[in-house]
């Protein structure tokens, strides 16, 4: 079958995501603010990840305003300070509220998050997949008993929308291996099926029949596919 020409009257131009982008960074930012102060109420801390130093540094700056302990190491990374900031926020006893780090810091040697902070924010996507991925593990720990829980601040119809192209197209990728493989289920994705299919698979799985079939839940954070047409950003294929 050969692939239909594109047609650029489908589609808007992202001019207008980007000319939104300050603003909409700015909304997270109050957001992650008052969750943050909500969860020290409860006696919880939470790791913030963004994707450049000076949102972290704009961010902690907000929050210290607002009476929270909250400390971004993303600029001082390599300095022997970060490494006894994270400690502190690693101790249940010491009364850190937030980190701020960008994505980035994580393909650096330094500290890690562990053993106390069971709460985290991905305030913005990630240029990369797999650094989002990496992100939500970060919590993570050998031993670990305390389930941990990521929020991820997406928002509509923004720039955060090619996120979800990037997504769509690695289930797609993983329905074409399963095809190269099974190729007699190619009759099961249909209209109907193909975005519970997508609900019920995540970046990083393998693709199964039992996924094709259905006999597989969805999942909180499995994939939800989209189209970004004229009339709006809608939600199925």
């Amino acid at each position: 079958m050969e692939p239909r020409p594109h047609d650029p009257n489908l589609s808007e131009s992202l001019q207008p995501l980007i000319e939104r982008a300050e603003s909409v960074l700015a909304q997270k930012m109050e957001r992650a603010v008052n969750a943050v102060s909500k969860l020290k109420a409860q006696g919880k801390r939470v790791l913030i990840f963004v994707k450049e130093d000076s949102t972290a540094t704009t961010l902690n700056e907000m929050m210290r305003a607002h009476g929270l302990n909250s400390h971004e190491v993303a600029t001082i990374w390599k300095r022997a300070e970060c490494g006894f900031i994270v400690c502190n926020f690693n101790d249940a006893d010491h009364p850190t509220d937030a980190i701020i780090t960008t994505f980035a810091t994580l393909k650096i040697p330094g500290p890690r998050f562990y053993g106390t902070c069971h709460r985290g924010i991905v305030l913005e996507m990630a240029d990369d997949l797999e650094d989002v991925f990496r992100a939500t593990r970060a919590l993570s720990s050998i031993g670990q008993t305390q389930r941990v829980e990521w929020t991820n601040y997406y928002v509509q119809e923004t720039l955060d929308m090619v996120h979800d192209l990037a997504v769509s197209r690695l289930f797609y990728s993983a329905v074409a291996k399963l095809l190269k493989e099974n190729p007699g289920a190619a009759s099961k994705f249909k209209k109907s099926t193909m975005a519970r299919i997508a609900k019920s698979w995540k970046p990083g799985q393998t693709l199964t029949m039992d996924h094709v079939n259905l006999k597989l839940p969805t999942i909180e954070d499995g994939v939800v596919l989209y189209n970004y047409v004229k009339d709006g950003y809608k939600q199925q294929l």
